[in-house]
Parts: structure tokens; C-alpha cells; sequence
């Protein structure tokens, strides 16, 4: 892990025009939570000069131990890039969920954030989202935990609670076998398929017949 000094988080913050920086902490049963501050407050911060309102935090609801004061630790500062596994280096919108997981919209996807692991999941079009590029400040989460999140192709509503990964991979089938560009069948003149391409185990081709593709299907029945 980097460690970074209070200059350099000073300095990074405002080459990438970083508008909040997430700090975060745990209970005393160690359930992570966290507080954001602005960029104008980032340096008091990190001197230890600004104070939040600690009611939420389990054993210190009462009010004479509610105020504190943070104290961040430069020592654990993270910067996620490109190179730590997000899909862009583009993040406009941050949302956390009801189980303390973050949800980044970038320009290249949804990401799926645990903050306590740093695992990350990439959703894109090929998971059902309408486009890969979000919106900025483009967001929205019920008190029943969905979140609405806006792209340029529209907007998405998810529960986060009601997700199930399918893990199911199904099986490839070659369903059409074509020659420049014309599709070809068994038993016809010329034709290199001695029974349908699906059920062939070879193929053999003449020299002249060497522009050719394949249409296929995935076998999904979930």
C-alpha cells in the first residue's frame, strides 16, 4: 500500500478536482461506516480541526459524547484508478447501499464497491445495463434501499438486496455455417457440409471457399 503524506493527498485531491473525500471508521461492533467531507474542509481535516455529529455511531448516541472530532490516519489513503481494477477513470456518482457497499457510475460501467475488502464487481450492457456511460450527480436511493441511477441512455432502478448472481455458463452451439457472406446447408451444390453444422465434427474447405463465418446460440434455459 501507498502511504501518502498530508501534502501529497493535498495535492492529488486538487489535480483530480475531487470534490469529497469519504472517511471511514467502525463501531464499537465493528460495523464500517463512514462520513464525507469536502475539499474546502479536507486540510482541517487532516489537521484534526473538524468535528461530526457521532449520534449515529452505536455507544455514543448520548449527547455530551455525540460531537467528535476526526482524526484521519494518512497511512490508509487509497486512490482507485484504472490500475486497481475500476473499468474508468471517470467516476461520477458515488451511492452506498444499505449493507455499506459502494456504487460508482463511470463511463465505462457500474461498479460494485466493498470498502472493507476493496473488492470490486463491473457491471455493463452485457449484465442488462441500458448503456455503459452514467450521468453526473445523476442519482437517487428510496428509504426501501433501490437506487436510481441516470445514463445517458436512460435510467436503471435496482434493490441491491434482491440481487442474485447467475453463474450459469451455457453451452455454445454453431447454428448456421456461412460462404461469403450466403448461407449454405447439407446436400446442396458445392456445399462442404455433409450433414447440418451443428452436428458436424469437421470441416473441410477447397481453396477458393476461404471467406466463410458462423452463426452461434447460447443454450440458456434459466
Amino acid at each position: 500500500m501507498n502511504h501518502f503524506t498530508k501534502r501529497d493527498i493535498l495535492k492529488m485531491a486538487k489535480e483530480e478536482d475531487v470534490e469529497f473525500i469519504r472517511l471511514q471508521f467502525t463501531d464499537i461492533f465493528g460495523t464500517m461506516k463512514n462520513v464525507a467531507v469536502t475539499t474546502s474542509q479536507l486540510e482541517k481535516a487532516l489537521d484534526n480541526q473538524v468535528m461530526f455529529d457521532g449520534s449515529s455511531i452505536e455507544g455514543f448516541a448520548r449527547a455530551e459524547e455525540s460531537d467528535m472530532y476526526l482524526y484521519p490516519d494518512t497511512d490508509t489513503f487509497a486512490n482507485y484508478t484504472l490500475s486497481e481494477g475500476l473499468p474508468n477513470d471517470v467516476v461520477y456518482q458515488i451511492v452506498e447501499d444499505k449493507e455499506g457497499f459502494l456504487w460508482l457510475t463511470t463511463n465505462n460501467g457500474l461498479v460494485c464497491f466493498q470498502p472493507t475488502t476493496g473488492m470490486k464487481k463491473v457491471y455493463t450492457t452485457s449484465n442488462g445495463l441500458l448503456g455503459d456511460q452514467f450521468n453526473y450527480r445523476s442519482s437517487f436511493e428510496t428509504e426501501d434501499g433501490t437506487i436510481y441511477l441516470g445514463s445517458i441512455d436512460g435510467f436503471i432502478a435496482f434493490n441491491p438486496k434482491n440481487f442474485s448472481e447467475n453463474k450459469f455458463l451455457p453451452s455454445i452451439v454453431i447454428t448456421d455455417f456461412f460462404l461469403f457472406g450466403k448461407e449454405v446447408y447439407a446436400g446442396e451444390p458445392g456445399s462442404p457440409l455433409e450433414k447440418s453444422i451443428t452436428f458436424s465434427d469437421q470441416l473441410v474447405l477447397q481453396s477458393n471457399q476461404n471467406s466463410f463465418s458462423f452463426r452461434v446460440a447460447a443454450s440458456d434455459y434459466v
